[in-house]
């Protein structure tokens, strides 16, 4: 690791008044001194602009960009359109990083000569105190078909962006899309296409703050469905250039969000549920047999013939049933 190489920390900001010093100062207070530290602020209306222009007249690492709100994807492109560093991390506005973060991740990712670096996290109940820690799931994996393959089953990297430090060459034509959720998804399906190495650090060194706003994840709203969304443009994309191993694994993770909706809407019958409930049968019927095409373990796939087939048959007893998301 050279001493002097520049990380790029990209924080984009919306109304994050209350958490927003805490991040800041976690940020600029890294060991690792070579920072340019990105802060998009994304049409915030409380006071999270002049939060961030007091830290950046104290710091002039510190690159402040003020623009109209467009939602975390365009404060993000915006803030990649921007760095010059050699490396790019993110952190969002209400969570916190230990001061070690960046030196740590970095030392890791150039020791072994990888493209990215995934840390532990702690995960924090804003309103109880509580923390609980998350590993990485993986030590490290080598070549971008493996990497991607793992990813897309869930058992290598994690599917955020937030405990992470990725080499900038990655970002090359490559930027977010306007998902309203699982936009790191949809980003990492591309970028892991580039990546030759990822490797892990089983330390916590990220901080992800759950707020009370956090806890209404098996409510049903409409952004959710660019869940689904975001899944289908990477299975086009993965058709699109031939890779029809990792459609199919993708195809799985579509039918799993599903299911995961439609049990958040199964007990409701108004009019807009029925709507929902039908787009999304026939989404699952659509990516059916790609799914199925997805073999891992003799187990595990005739556990998914017989989930998917009693759903079909009766989507709404089956969410009663098997409808947590916790489940799957």
């Amino acid at each position: 690791m050279k001493g002097n190489d520049l990380v790029s920390i990209i924080i984009p900001v919306y109304n994050a008044e209350p958490h927003l010093r805490k991040c800041l100062q976690s940020a600029v207070n890294q060991t690792y001194p070579h920072l340019e530290i990105i802060v998009v602020n994304d049409g915030s209306s409380d006071k999270s602009e002049q939060i961030c222009r007091e830290f950046q007249a104290n710091d002039r690492r510190i690159c402040f960009i003020n623009k109209e709100n467009g939602g975390v994807s365009s404060a993000r492109n915006e803030a990649l359109n921007t760095a010059s560093g050699k490396y790019i991390a993110f952190i969002d506005s209400d969570d916190y990083v230990s001061e070690h973060y960046i030196e740590i991740l970095l030392k890791t990712l150039t020791q072994h000569r990888a493209d990215i670096a995934e840390c532990g996290a702690w995960i924090e109940n804003e309103t109880t105190g509580e923390r609980r820690e998350m590993y990485p799931r993986f030590l490290s994996e080598d070549g971008n078909i493996r990497i991607a393959s793992s990813f897309c089953r869930n058992e290598g990297l994690s599917d955020f962006l937030w405990n992470k430090l990725f080499r900038a060459e990655l970002f090359d034509s490559v930027r977010f899309s306007d998902f309203r959720c699982s936009e790191d998804f949809e980003l990492l399906c591309h970028i892991l296409l580039k990546t030759e190495r990822a490797v892990s650090v089983h330390t916590p060194l990220y901080c992800y703050v759950r707020h009370t706003s956090s806890t209404g994840m098996e409510i049903f709203s409409e952004k959710k469905l660019d869940a689904v969304r975001a899944r289908q443009e990477v299975f086009r994309y993965y058709r699109s250039i031939g890779r029809e191993i990792l459609a199919s694994m993708v195809a799985v993770q579509i039918l799993s969000q599903v299911i995961i909706l439609y049990a958040q809407i199964a007990g409701s019958q108004d009019s807009s549920s029925k709507k929902y409930k039908t787009y999304l049968i026939d989404i699952f019927r659509n990516y059916y047999s790609s799914a199925l095409a997805e073999k891992h373990s003799l187990k595990k796939d005739l556990f998914r013939r017989i989930k998917y087939k009693s759903f079909l048959i009766a989507p709404d007893c089956f969410s009663k049933i098997w409808g947590n998301p916790r489940f799957f």
